[in-house]
């Protein structure tokens, strides 16, 4: 249930990721410009296809497998949450309500 979870988190990551550079492209003329908001969705995809690939080719499951999801939690907390307020960006403006 986990893994289907952590599946799913992926593709809507995924699908947010590719929609904000196709957005971010007709707002500001580039897809990607390594803003801190930007970086850390990064970092989150790509803690959680880590996670996928070892659960699908290194067959890791049971505790190892729900620890690094347990560890991988608060990252999508500090991505979401704190990184905008933390860090001065064009994506933490419009959440500040300028």
């Amino acid at each position: 249930l986990a893994f289907r979870a952590a599946g799913v988190g992926l593709v809507f990551l995924s699908v947010m990721i590719a929609a904000g550079a196709i957005w971010a492209n007709e707002a500001w003329g580039r897809y990607w410009a390594w803003d801190p908001i930007e970086t850390w969705s990064l970092v989150t995809w790509l803690v959680y296809a880590l996670y996928a690939h070892m659960r699908l080719t290194l067959g890791w499951r049971g505790k190892k497998s729900a620890w690094f999801l347990v560890a991988a939690l608060p990252l999508v907390a500090f991505s979401f949450v704190v990184v905008p307020i933390i860090y001065n960006s064009i994506h933490g403006a419009y959440l500040r309500g300028l």
